[in-house]
């Protein structure tokens, strides 16, 4: 009878593995851009302390060189002497250049009131300017002050506040890379942090506009806070609808507002035109189109709905919509959940939340005229 050879697949395979993925980093290192221009280090561990660059920290990952993980970039196994297993946090500088990149492709980030906080919740006092106006403005949050005579007695006044609750809801996702892809690993670093950018920058604003506030933010088009003007006319978009989203917008907030709409809005934006034929959005021919309506800045985006859906086109004061990042962007690494297939995991995460500072819509002095930092067309 022939001997039993039992084979411990899983040693097996991480062999298999592991002979795949020196491959890669001698494919690596021997790209001519790496090898001139010293992107990655040929040696590991504590050498050539001058690269460092996530293409050269990804190499790192790769070989489970945790020396140079833990000497160069202050990084360790986020599971005790198993970072295979449990993984490796990417340096913060990293997190830090998507966050970046988020900030530049977002709507709303740019122009919120932004707060880092180091607990998952976040409670504070606000002025109540939903008030009734009742002698004085709703802006003032019930403050009121009175004419006395002199030597008089001096009436009391108050001021009213409610409450903001803010909790962190998490935004995640992880991608796997193919070790063709880590070949190249010169581009690799721009390539995944701009792309983990510009997708934490799509998803927030998506939310800030559209979230209903249940394990996400509060969107902009399902606050309480927001005012509809009724359109003009069915499914389109007139200068008078314009006009009255504007009137519509508090008078201390004007020089902030600037209006987001779906880009299928465009072609009526190039078509606005005064009596007389004063044209109100396009005001050189020969150049690039203003990007402004009757002097507010207009930003185009897909996150909204199509031209003649309610919402299509909103006025937005920035300011009064308030963000609390409970947790920095991370992205972490290991080859664990598919060494099998030769492919290295990247997993982003990121804690946060938002709503509207107001939480319903404000009644001017008047009594009746209602106004808002957030205007929707219905």
């Amino acid at each position: 009878m022939a001997d039993t050879v039992t084979v411990d697949m899983n040693e097996l395979a991480s062999q298999v593995s592991g002979a795949i993925k020196a491959d890669v980093i001698q494919a690596i290192l021997n790209d001519p851009i790496v090898a001139k221009h010293g992107v990655v280090t040929p040696d590991g561990g504590t050498k050539d302390k001058e690269v460092k660059n996530f293409a050269d920290y990804m190499a790192a990952v790769i070989r489970r060189d945790d020396k140079r993980l833990s000497a160069i970039y202050g990084v360790k196994a986020q599971v005790e002497n198993n970072g295979t297993a449990g993984g490796y946090l990417v340096p913060p500088e990293y997190g830090s250049m998507i966050d970046g990149f988020a900030v530049e492709a977002g709507l709303i980030r740019p122009g919120a009131m932004v707060m880092s906080v180091n607990s998952p919740e976040f409670k504070a006092p606000r002025y109540d300017q939903t008030i009734s106006p009742d002698g004085s403005s709703a802006m003032l949050a019930g403050v009121k002050l009175f004419w006395t005579a002199e030597a008089g007695n001096i009436q009391s006044t108050q001021v009213k506040f409610d409450q903001i609750d803010l909790r962190a809801h998490k935004l995640a996702a992880y991608i796997q890379i193919t070790s063709e892809l880590l070949a190249d690993a010169p581009a690799l670093s721009g390539m995944l942090v701009r792309q983990f950018g510009q997708a934490k920058a799509w998803f927030e604003d998506y939310n800030f506009l559209n979230g209903n506030g249940v394990g996400k933010p509060l969107g902009i088009l399902n606050a309480p806070a927001t005012y509809s003007v009724t359109r003009n006319t069915a499914t389109d978009f007139k200068l008078a609808d314009a006009k009255e989203m504007i009137s519509r917008m508090p008078a201390s907030a004007l020089g902030r507002a600037v209006f987001i709409m779906h880009q299928s809005v465009m072609p009526k934006l190039y078509s606005m035109a005064e009596s007389g034929n004063f044209v109100t959005f396009l005001r050189d021919l020969q150049g690039r189109p203003a990007t402004q309506l009757l002097g507010h800045t207009v930003l185009f985006t897909e996150k909204l709905p199509v031209l003649g859906t309610a919402g299509d086109v909103l006025l937005v004061d920035r300011n009064a919509y308030y963000i609390m990042d409970r947790q920095d962007t991370t992205i972490s690494t290991s080859d664990a959940p598919a060494f099998l297939t030769d492919q290295m995991t990247m997993r982003m995460t990121s804690r946060l939340d938002g709503q509207p500072a107001l939480n319903d819509k404000i009644t001017l002095a008047d009594g009746s005229y209602q106004v808002s930092p957030f205007i929707k067309l219905s």
